[in-house]
């Protein structure tokens, strides 16, 4: 149904930041980092997509997305979706990540996640008013969103934070590529992969405002895309891909080959 959400079954964003609260919120996503749950959650069987919502209590938002089979426009979501017949549009936020910042890269069990390290410069996302600012970005494959329900190799989410704890993340597709591929992006991956629960010990620094490609951006409001799935996140995906060289995904994927939650709806 077009400018619909359809549930009919389901970013990592956790840095320090989710859980029922922006802080155990962020934690607890895929943006968690260093925190080790009593409570495990998987991307197969009994701790996979379809139990989220039933391994922990606070994580029960994961299925009361997925109760309803129609959701009036305007009204919260799950993620990630379908953008079957959305129209894309120019980003209705401004952008201020052009700036050298440094991160470390880490393996949380569920993702590979570039943290900004305490002491680097800060940047921001600006929608309505309001600041949100970049805590870390990640990585899922395939990719969580799709497009005409076509995956891309990767989508990278870039998780931002507000004051109140509110969440906005910014997602772009990234192509599995032979040739030419996003400098930025290729840097960043250009460092050794960390075992689970392991961080590089390196300091990385880039420029985030690089890896982003620019033009029109899907904007929904949506939820979180790994437990404890809080909803009222603002999402911009934006509709142009990146490429990512064939080496460097695969070696992504080595580690995650799978690590993206199905489909909740088509908008």
């Amino acid at each position: 149904m077009r400018n619909k959400f359809l549930y009919a079954g389901m970013i990592i964003a956790s840095v320090w930041f989710v859980g029922c609260n922006s802080d155990s919120a962020v934690q607890e996503e895929e943006h968690e980092v260093h925190t080790v749950h009593e409570v495990h959650f998987s991307y197969d069987g009994e701790t996979g997509p379809d139990y989220w919502g039933s391994l922990k209590e606070e994580w029960s938002t994961c299925n009361n997305g997925l109760e309803f089979t129609e959701v009036v426009e305007g009204e919260l979501h799950q993620s990630p979706v379908d953008f079957e017949t959305a129209m894309a549009a120019a980003p209705a936020y401004t952008l201020d990540y052009d700036k050298e910042v440094q991160f470390k890269m880490s393996n949380n069990g569920h993702t590979i996640i570039f943290n900004v390290e305490e002491n680097s410069p800060k940047v921001h996302v600006i929608i309505n008013g309001k600041d949100y600012e970049l805590k870390q970005f990640h990585f899922h494959s395939a990719s969580e969103h799709t497009q005409h329900e076509v995956h891309a190799a990767m989508e990278g989410h870039f998780v931002n934070v507000a004051e109140d704890g509110s969440i906005a993340v910014i997602g772009l597709f990234i192509d599995n590529v032979a040739g030419s591929e996003n400098e930025a992006l290729g840097s960043a991956f250009g460092f050794a992969i960390p075992e689970e629960g392991e961080e590089n010990p390196n300091v990385i620094t880039l420029n985030p405002s690089e890896m982003l490609p620019g033009g029109n951006v899907y904007s929904y409001s949506g939820s979180l895309t790994t437990p404890p799935c809080t909803e009222k996140v603002a999402w911009n995906v934006y509709e142009t891909h990146i490429g990512l060289h064939e080496d460097k995904v695969r070696a992504f994927q080595e580690h995650y080959d799978h690590n993206f939650r199905p489909l909740t709806g088509l908008y």
